[in-house]
């Protein structure tokens, strides 16, 4: 059953990070350009998305999404969307 989960969980988070490649890829942004939004070098940017279960946020997706012209949507179960999350709920916060 361990070896079970560890092989989906791996699947899962292999599916997020080429989820999130695919739309930078789609809006012709390269993984470096997005690096540099996070003021962090190439390697430890993909770094940080390969391993996007624990080292990438709620805040890091915001920010992901904003910089291809996106935001972060919260749907109900028929997909009716809910709020929206945008780089603007980050500076509230910050004031």
């Amino acid at each position: 059953m361990f070896k079970v989960y560890n092989k989906l969980k791996e699947v899962f988070i292999l599916s997020i990070f080429n989820k999130l490649k695919a739309l930078s890829t789609k809006q012709g942004i390269s993984q470096k350009d997005l690096a540099t939004q996070f003021n962090m070098s190439y390697n430890s940017f993909n770094n940080k998305i390969r391993d996007c279960e624990t080292r990438f946020n709620i805040k890091d997706l915001i920010i992901y999404t904003n910089t291809l012209n996106h935001k972060v949507a919260i749907l109900d179960n028929e997909n009716n969307i809910i709020d929206v999350l945008s780089i603007n709920d980050l500076k509230e916060n910050n004031d």
